[in-house]
């Protein structure tokens, strides 16, 4: 064993603990995105307003409409993950270009709203130079007239 070998051993599970401890905080956040997510989603119908709701054409069920979130690390002091955008995972034909409304919030309030066609892809991201540093921790979506 080499001089080199036998000094750098020693630390070498110190390097694998704080990588393995960082790999488990980033699938407890990714998990918890998907969560809320999940519980965003279906509650989505339920919280649009009854103008919105009506306004669904036949044959375009929002329910079947799966989608996620664009999750990324926002730098700074209290910087971690947020949520940077929406991803349209598979949207029904009856669906495709109806109008959405868009919200993005933290800690309850509102940072950001928009109103984009509703398409397989990422239909909305957020601009970092307008919101800042803020820590986006919900997104919803609901049909709109």
């Amino acid at each position: 064993m080499s001089a080199g070998s036998a000094r750098t051993a020693p630390w070498a599970p110190i390097r694998s603990l704080r990588s393995r401890a960082f790999r488990l905080k980033l699938a407890a956040v990714l998990t918890a995105f998907s969560v809320a997510g999940l519980y965003a989603s279906s509650q989505a119908m339920a919280q649009a307003p009854q103008s919105a709701a009506a306004a669904v054409p036949s044959g375009c069920d929002g329910n079947q409409v799966r989608w996620g979130y664009e999750a990324g690390l926002v730098p700074g002091a209290d910087g971690g993950f947020s949520i940077e955008g929406i991803r349209v995972d598979d949207v029904p034909a009856a669906c495709v270009g109806r109008p959405v409304a868009i919200t993005y919030s933290s800690g309850g309030t509102v940072v950001r709203r928009e109103v984009r066609p509703l398409e397989r892809g990422v239909i909305d991201r957020i601009d970092r130079s307008v919101v800042g540093d803020v820590l986006v921790t919900a997104a919803s979506w609901a049909p709109v007239s």
